[in-house]
């Protein structure tokens, strides 16, 4: 009597990708994907901040003054004093009104840059008094600190595109983190200086 054919073989169901996976494979890329949760909103964070546009506008007069922007007051600066101002590409109208009326105005020409943005001190009035101080860390610095004063009647001053414009006589850090092979890492501020004393205003320095 013949036998029936054997049913067909059938291979045993596989298992899915993940639960063929380790236990520590798992977990190193559930740390894995935490971390890229993590990392790219902070990315865009930074990306986003850096690309503004900021120019710190320092009064060198003896005088307080209204600052209008485009025909917006920003407020009233008293002597020494400074405001960061956050303003798109382009060519933007200012001036500077005290009580006996207007003490300085302009045309501030802002360039497209990239992801860093644009930096730079505008100096209200065009008096001495103010700097771009930068200092080098680390032992082989490649450079001298420098004090750049602003000259008498100059009223814009570029900045480096990566200058953090917080504030005016910012303290200097005692110290930075930089990597291995970095050639001359430095830190600059924007200083209050005295030339008959020569002293600089940002502390640490």
């Amino acid at each position: 009597m013949q036998q029936p054919f054997p049913p067909a073989f059938q291979a045993p169901p596989r298992a899915g990708f993940l639960p063929s996976m380790s236990l520590w494979t798992k977990l190193r890329l559930g740390f894995a994907a935490l971390a890229l949760l993590v990392t790219v909103p902070f990315y865009f964070f930074i990306t986003h901040r850096n690309a503004s546009n900021l120019v710190m506008f320092e009064n060198s007069l003896e005088s307080s003054g209204d600052l209008v922007i485009d025909g917006k007051s920003k407020g009233t600066l008293g002597p020494k004093q400074h405001l960061a101002v956050e303003l798109g590409a382009g060519s933007h109208k200012l001036t500077f009104t005290g009580s006996k009326g207007v003490l300085d105005s302009g045309t501030l020409d802002i360039p497209k840059k990239g992801s860093f943005g644009y930096r730079a001190l505008y100096n209200l009035g065009g008096k001495k008094g103010i700097a771009v101080v930068t200092k080098y860390y680390g032992k082989d610095a490649a450079f001298s600190d420098k004090v750049d004063a602003v000259p008498e009647g100059k009223r814009l001053v570029e900045l480096p595109d990566t200058s953090v414009l917080k504030d005016v006589d910012e303290p200097f850090p005692p110290s930075i983190r930089t990597t291995k092979n970095a050639m001359s890492p430095s830190v600059t501020r924007v200083c209050h200086v005295d030339a008959k004393t020569k002293s600089v205003g940002c502390p640490g320095y």
